[in-house]
């Protein structure tokens, strides 16, 4: 288990190396919920996690290691519809980190918190 206290992106620098596909983030101290990292790249990592009030049901954030903050897409209500429903053989978030390393996408501004504190498991 790795974790560093700090702020902006000397905390994510500290860690950056062990968020690795497949860990889990937490953003803030327990009792915060951890993330499950899906996809990423240097830059942007994504990461999900059930929703609790909806069975089932998962959200999504992006972390921006540059710039030391995580949110959502800058769409309507934060949303990523990337295959049409009910397609097999891909997992609902791919394409999302393709499309915000690419420029198609960007992060809301609106929904951005800093990332202060990043634990990794």
């Amino acid at each position: 288990m790795g974790g560093h206290n700090g702020t902006g992106t000397a905390v994510l620098h500290a860690v950056a190396d062990t968020v690795t596909i497949g860990a889990r983030v937490r953003f803030g101290p327990a009792p915060a919920r951890w993330w499950t990292v899906r996809d990423r790249d240097d830059r942007y990592v994504i990461a999900t996690r059930r929703v609790p009030f909806l069975p089932g049901a998962e959200q999504y954030t992006v972390i921006d290691l540059a710039c030391a903050v995580r949110s959502g897409l800058n769409t309507p209500g934060g949303a990523w519809h990337p295959r049409p429903t009910g397609a097999q053989g891909t997992a609902w978030w791919d394409g999302i980190l393709a499309a915000v390393a690419a420029g198609r996408c960007t992060l809301s501004a609106a929904r951005a918190v800093p990332v202060t504190r990043l634990t990794v498991r």
